[in-house]
């Protein structure tokens, strides 16, 4: 009898341990086929993340950003004194760098206080030099943008307004957007709307969608301070930025 229960002790044990290991066994397998869906998943998020940060299917234009002035010419001057010449600078440079970081393709027509020179015809002044040079650059982008500041001799006008050419029909809808850009997310009291630029030197003879923008007015002592200010001037350049960017966008939508 004690031989008997001895064994089926053992048999007893033995059917544990092989349960035991049978059980072991199935959560194993269970746990390698969670591992090897968990990687697959990975390397799909990890495709489709790729293909997401992929250039878009179409190809980016050519911008070309014109720093008004610069110089012997230095434009208007602020009620602080500050220069146009440097504020449109500063500013351009800065769109600049928001249109580089998504992939544009950005020709600048002046990055330091220079005044254009052509070399290509002969001029009576400087200043018509300079500014048939930004017109053979603006011509060799697919769209072109002006920055500027305005002055007025009364103090009380302030405001973003945008002027577009007349010799494309997208440099309305482009004027439109930054207009909009700006008085919705910087200039909620904007009230200004946006003006055919026909008689302005540049964009009477560009093609292209062309722009000018006349960031505000140095003459009003509150705007002369916020467009001295570093945060304020990153702020018109990405609300500039994002409308550029936009256009493309809807341009090449429809």
């Amino acid at each position: 009898m004690r031989k008997s229960l001895k064994y089926k002790l053992i048999e007893h044990l033995v059917l544990c341990t092989v349960i035991l290991a049978l059980t072991l066994t199935v959560a194993a397998i269970q746990r390698g086929r969670e591992l090897i869906a968990a990687v697959s998943d990975n390397e799909n998020a990890q495709k489709n993340s790729q293909s997401t940060d992929e250039a878009p299917s179409f190809t980016l234009p050519r911008i070309v950003i014109d720093a008004g002035h610069g110089g012997r010419d230095c434009g208007a001057v602020g009620v602080d004194g500050a220069l146009e010449k440097d504020v449109n600078l500063a500013i351009s440079m800065l769109i600049k760098e928001e249109l580089e970081r998504v992939g544009y393709q950005v020709v600048m027509t002046r990055e330091s206080d220079i005044m254009l020179e052509s070399t290509d015809a002969a001029f009576g002044t400087l200043k018509e030099s300079d500014l048939y040079e930004r017109v053979r650059i603006a011509k060799g982008g697919d769209i072109f943008v002006s920055v500027h500041m305005n002055k007025f001799p009364e103090e009380k006008y302030k405001g973003t307004q945008v002027y577009y050419s007349q010799n494309n029909i997208d440099s309305r809808t482009l004027a439109e957007m930054i207009q909009k850009g700006v008085r919705e997310n910087l200039q909620t009291d904007n009230n200004r709307q946006i003006k055919n630029g026909a008689g302005l030197y540049l964009l009477d003879r560009i093609d292209v969608p062309a722009v000018i923008i006349e960031c505000g007015f140095l003459s009003n002592r509150e705007e002369c301070e916020r467009l001295g200010s570093d945060d304020y001037r990153r702020a018109i350049a990405f609300e500039i930025f994002s409308a550029i960017d936009d256009f493309v966008i809807e341009r090449n939508n429809k």
